[in-house]
């Protein structure tokens, strides 16, 4: 392939994945990332802000990216990381998609199924290609690793997973496993190095992962084992039962189906995907992925089947349960299921071409017309909430248009108010679901739900300071507007907060210090 092609190529799959992912800056993950990026590198960035406050997770991230913040602003630093990361992702992709297919365009075709696939056909909420966090640049180093693999290069796997376990050791971790299963089940058959042979490689990726599982190990020191459970507990059960806990995105009701949409729709593309790989004879190639992919399958299996063997009847042991499932059992599945499934539609494809080429041209067709309605459909939900992402639950999402536009250009006042005219060390207790007031303000927040810490310790003190303040009637979080003014006072001085910031409406019985027709800040007195 000519460089000119190359370059088309992957010039094309990284605005398919721009299409895909590209809204506004910032997305749901970027503020908490960033920030501790930020935080990380400028301690005194939103002083007393608790969550910035709590130990690191992600310091190869830090160290690589967060050194930015100091030169440019969140949102500068977001687009610059995504423009790094798609870009990754791209050459990564027309690499791997290459290695499987050496025709040009494939890659393009195979992205467009990829991104249908990840994009809707998901069980527990795994993305790739989104904003601008550690993850997504872990995925570019997987899917070199997987180029790698494909192409029998064993010893360069293991090195380029060391890379993306240091980014993400979630990610990385369940990568490394999936490969050593591959190369297990196919090495006897594949003239593949032995594991002596393979040894330096395994220990020089070992070695490079060594940030990341250095920093697990260092995690939750100081925490007794019965925190360590019930953080775990907090975590699977409370705060993220809807990627880690099967029961809730997966088991719908009693009746029949029982399956969730989101589990039904998972289990089609496995079963696809399955059809694809093993009703026809492929090449050795598309064999590693093969079982690649399988693995991950089983990992997922073995979730599920510890959610079982959990659950009230059996073991009964939702400690136990919890612990394990914090694992991410089912994150590869999300992603690497629609990766193979991809790969192995266009590698059917191509095999069909020079026997069956009507067939092949309406497949093609079929697979453009796919892609494009995808992408196309993501860009009318985008451009029909012409809003950041993080900003969702303060705008609502569900609001009419001219709502919308009100609260967010209410939310922006208040949070342009707070930056230039509220000391630079004054802490805030802030609407629940907000994710961008420390974005936009520079200023330090009591707690919120979506900046849950990463050790035991930090959690389980999250989880009652959380619960502290924001109370529930029954399944909706109440407006700290509609609570005993005395209660609100009483909690400022607990968690030394210097303001509140609540919907104007109703007024609370405190000192205004900022109001617009959606929000009020109100100063708090510290005795």
């Amino acid at each position: 392939m000519s460089r000119a092609w190359l370059f088309l190529e992957v010039a094309l799959i990284f605005a398919a994945m721009w299409i895909h992912a590209g809204w506004l800056v910032p997305d749901v993950n970027e503020p908490n990332y960033l920030g501790k990026a930020k935080h990380f590198w400028q301690a005194d960035w939103s002083a007393g802000d608790f969550f910035l406050s709590t130990v690191d997770a992600h310091h190869t991230f830090y160290w690589t990216f967060g050194w930015l913040t100091q030169w440019m602003s969140l949102s500068a630093v977001a687009v610059v990381g995504r423009a790094v990361t798609f870009g990754l992702l791209a050459i990564a992709w027309q690499r791997l998609s290459w290695a499987i297919v050496p025709r040009k365009m494939y890659s393009v075709l195979s992205v467009l199924l990829l991104l249908t696939f990840a994009g809707r056909l998901h069980m527990a909420g795994e993305w790739f290609v989104g904003g601008f966090e550690a993850k997504g640049l872990a995925y570019a180093f997987v899917w070199f690793g997987l180029t790698a693999m494909v192409r029998g290069r064993w010893r360069a796997v293991w090195p380029l997973f060391g890379v993306a376990s240091a980014l993400h050791i979630v990610v990385g971790g369940w990568a490394i496993l999936a490969a050593g299963l591959a190369w297990w089940t196919t090495w006897r058959h594949d003239d593949a190095p032995s594991l002596r042979e393979m040894f330096p490689s395994l220990l020089l990726g070992f070695l490079l992962a060594s940030p990341a599982w250095i920093g697990m190990l260092w995690l939750n020191q100081g925490a007794t084992a019965v925190e360590i459970a019930t953080a775990a507990e907090i975590q699977v059960f409370g705060r993220l039962p809807h990627h880690l806990d099967p029961a809730k995105f997966m088991i719908q009701g009693e009746g029949f189906p029982y399956l969730t949409a989101f589990a039904a729709r998972h289990l089609a593309l496995v079963a696809m995907w399955a059809l694809l790989s093993f009703a026809v004879p492929v090449e050795m190639p598309l064999k590693r992925l093969r079982m690649f992919v399988l693995g991950v399958i089983l990992f997922a299996a073995i979730g599920v089947l510890m959610r079982i063997v959990y659950s009230e009847g059996l073991l009964a042991n939702p400690r136990i349960a919890a612990q394990i499932l914090r694992l991410y059992w089912f994150r590869m599945s999300d992603s690497i299921v629609p990766l193979g499934t991809a790969l192995a539609s266009v590698a059917l494809v191509a095999r069909l071409q020079p026997v069956r080429p009507v067939l092949t041209k309406g497949a093609i067709a079929l697979v453009v017309v796919v892609g494009l309605t995808h992408l196309g459909a993501q860009s009318v939900r985008w451009i029909g909430f012409p809003y950041p992402s993080a900003d969702a639950k303060v705008v609502g999402r569900k609001s009419d248009a001219e709502t919308a536009a009100r609260r967010y250009q209410d939310w922006r006042d208040l949070c342009d108010k707070v930056r230039k005219d509220s000391p630079a060390e004054a802490l805030f207790i802030t609407p629940p679901h907000n994710q961008t007031f420390k974005w936009y303000t520079d200023r330090g927040e009591v707690v919120t739900w979506k900046e849950m810490p990463q050790d035991a310790q930090s959690v389980i003190a999250w989880w009652h300071r959380y619960h502290d303040i924001h109370r529930r009637d029954g399944k909706r979080t109440v407006s700290l507007a509609h609570l005993d003014v005395e209660l609100v006072r009483a909690l400022g001085r607990q968690y030394g907060a210097d303001f509140v910031v609540t919907d104007a409406e109703p007024a609370l019985e405190l000192p205004v210090w900022y109001r617009n027709e959606s929000f009020a800040v109100y100063e708090l007195p510290r005795k």
